[in-house]
């Protein structure tokens, strides 16, 4: 009896042993998924924060090119007028050419008239001169 009982200590051990064994490879493995789970975790922390600073630039992005497009428009509407204000000017160039043009023909022509009375003037002089 002593040796059965003995025999089934033996085996208890054994399976208590291999138990611990066992045990020890489970939590050893549990280890590891806990590693690579923080692992993951730090990951993935890592990566949130990372779209979160690539979502702030995009929205900064987003509001500099609303504020470069406001500028380009102002831009745009100050050439327009730049432009308006410069056919205006072009236009006023023209009609004081024209002017110049017609105020020169008049005054050739009134240059004509008093050489042409100047002429007659001598003439009548002349004139006046013999009939004394």
């Amino acid at each position: 009896e002593i040796a059965r009982l003995q025999d089934l200590v033996q085996r208890l051990e054994e399976q208590l042993a291999a138990a611990r064994d066992q045990l020890a490879a489970m939590n050893t493995e549990r280890n590891a998924l806990v590693e690579e789970l923080t692992s993951l975790r730090s990951a993935h922390g890592q990566q949130a924060g990372e779209l979160k600073a690539a979502a702030t630039a995009a929205v900064k992005s987003e509001a500099e090119a609303a504020l470069l497009r406001g500028q380009l428009d102002q831009a745009l509407n100050h050439r327009d007028q730049v432009v308006a204000e410069a056919d205006r000017l072009h236009q006023t160039v023209r009609e004081r050419d024209q002017q110049v043009h017609a105020t020169r023909a008049i005054s050739i022509k009134a240059q004509e008239n008093v050489e042409q009375l100047h002429e007659r003037l001598q003439q009548a002089l002349a004139q006046r001169d013999q009939a004394d």
